[in-house]
């Protein structure tokens, strides 16, 4: 039965009311969870969430301002091209926050956007910090890594050097809390399980109860933290770079 339009009215100006005021954070992510379910049984149109159909990307920008889809605030990486692939996997992860898979699954493709965004602002950083030299990138890995010349020879390009050889020097070059550190591994693991899946690569105990625990906060973390530290290491805190 519908409802009478004007005391809907009034209940929408309520609602806004209340998204507005601090400590009802809590109500904002139910009422994105309650969109989202609406939309997912709507199959017309391909994959929805939150009120967005994301067949059309410029068709998401009002539903982001209004923080219907999380997305990490990429304004001080200064570099177009990056930014923009950046913001455009943060999309896609926070769609799987709130996807129609069930259980470890939804997690897991989680986990590969938040992974592809860990390895384009590792590649990302790599390449400023080098000026695009791949054999000054193989120096500074063997100087924060255990990780040898040898272990490196095959690799031509910056893209091609195993992004674990990456992020273990990184993070000891540019100090990432051990924390986040472990939670960066373990994203690339869970993607490496989704491309493996119908293998028979075991899993660790350790990845497992990460899988289990499904803690979505802690990979956004993880993530700012390595975006903001990559910031503030090329001094792209508050001056634009081209």
């Amino acid at each position: 039965m519908a409802a009478n339009k004007e005391h809907l009215k009034l209940l929408l100006e309520f609602i806004s009311k209340i998204l507005e005021e601090e400590g009802n954070e809590w109500f904002h992510d139910e009422l994105a969870i309650l969109f989202s379910k609406k939309f997912k049984s709507e199959k017309d149109t391909g994959i929805k969430l939150s009120a967005v159909t994301i067949k059309e990307l410029g068709s998401i920008e009002k539903y982001l301002d209004e923080g219907l889809i999380p997305i990490i605030d990429y304004s001080n990486i200064y570099d177009e091209r990056v930014k923009f692939q950046l913001e455009r996997d943060a999309i896609e992860m926070g769609k799987c926050r709130l996807s129609d898979f069930s259980g470890s699954i939804s997690f897991e493709k989680f986990c590969k956007y938040a992974h592809f965004q860990s390895e384009e602002l590792i590649n990302f950083y790599f390449f400023k910090s080098s000026n695009g030299d791949v054999e000054k990138v193989k120096t500074d890995i063997t100087n924060y890594s255990e990780i040898t010349f040898e272990q490196l020879i095959k690799s031509n390009s910056i893209s091609s050097i195993p992004h674990y050889m990456k992020l273990w020097a990184l993070s000891n070059k540019i100090n990432l809390l051990t924390e986040y550190n472990f939670t960066l591994g373990n994203i690339a693991k869970v993607r490496n399980l989704e491309i493996h899946r119908d293998s028979n690569t075991k899993v660790d105990e350790k990845l497992l109860r990460f899988i289990k625990t499904e803690n979505y906060n802690q990979v956004y973390e993880a993530l700012v933290h390595l975006k903001n530290k990559i910031a503030e290491a090329l001094n792209y805190t508050n001056t634009p770079h081209r």
